[in-house]
């Protein structure tokens, strides 16, 4: 169980554990913007089969790297990724405007999410390098078209994410949240301001796994998306 957490640079690996019981990613604040690798996640999984539980993380990153992956589903891994909120902030990188993938599939081995449910995922303007390429990459397409998901009403369809049922790839959006200050993540910048589109303030999937925010202060309904907890 991860939460609470603020990462810095390689963000959270969960390595080959194949558990048995849940496990849970949450509350936590993954800040990445000084790398200059080839690649990079903020959130890596390999067999973890179903047992993984992504909620509620807050995932700032650059695109700086020739490859940005927001959570990367590696072999044998079906998580459920619910609550979270992807950014991507402009950097111009080296990978340019196509090197961007919010969620990431890179095997065919049953690793298609369980859900991808009330998720933000800034995606404004690629043209001029705003937010992240692609909301998703399907390794399973029959094409290399069909693999990138650049639209949100094919992101919030089962039929573009090989999900089992339209109720578990729904109410995810697309907007900018306004973030306290987003350079200064130690001292809690990446807490949301009021003037967040109500979408993602309000917009969170209540859990019954845990009622409180990374700061520690009771999540009231409806739930804000992100690791911190903004009320109206």
């Amino acid at each position: 169980m991860l939460h609470g957490n603020s990462t810095y640079y390689n963000g959270i690996n969960t390595s080959p554990v194949s558990p048995t019981t849940d496990n849970l990613i949450y509350n936590n604040i993954i800040h990445i913007i000084d790398n200059t690798g080839s690649e990079i996640d903020g959130i890596n999984m390999n067999n973890v089969s179903d047992k993984v539980k992504i909620l509620n993380n807050t995932i700032f990153m650059n695109n700086k790297s020739n490859l940005v992956k927001g959570i990367n589903i590696g072999y044998n891994s079906s998580p459920y990724i619910e609550n979270n909120i992807f950014y991507l902030v402009n950097e111009n990188g080296t990978g340019g405007p196509n090197n961007s993938y919010a969620i990431y599939e890179t095997t065919t081995s049953d690793s298609d999410p369980m859900t991808i449910l009330n998720n933000d995922v800034f995606r404004k303007d690629i043209t001029n390098y705003i937010g992240f390429a692609y909301y998703y990459y399907d390794i399973d397409a029959t094409t290399e078209i069909l693999k990138t998901i650049k639209l949100i009403g094919e992101f919030n369809s089962s039929l573009r994410t090989n999900q089992r049922d339209l109720s578990s790839v729904n109410t995810n959006t697309n907007l900018a949240p306004i973030f306290k200050a987003p350079a200064d993540p130690i001292n809690n910048g990446l807490e949301l301001l009021s003037g967040t589109p109500v979408e993602i303030k309000n917009g969170g999937k209540m859990q019954d796994l845990f009622s409180y925010d990374k700061l520690g202060r009771s999540r009231t309904p409806p739930w804000s998306i992100g690791a911190y907890e903004c009320d109206p």
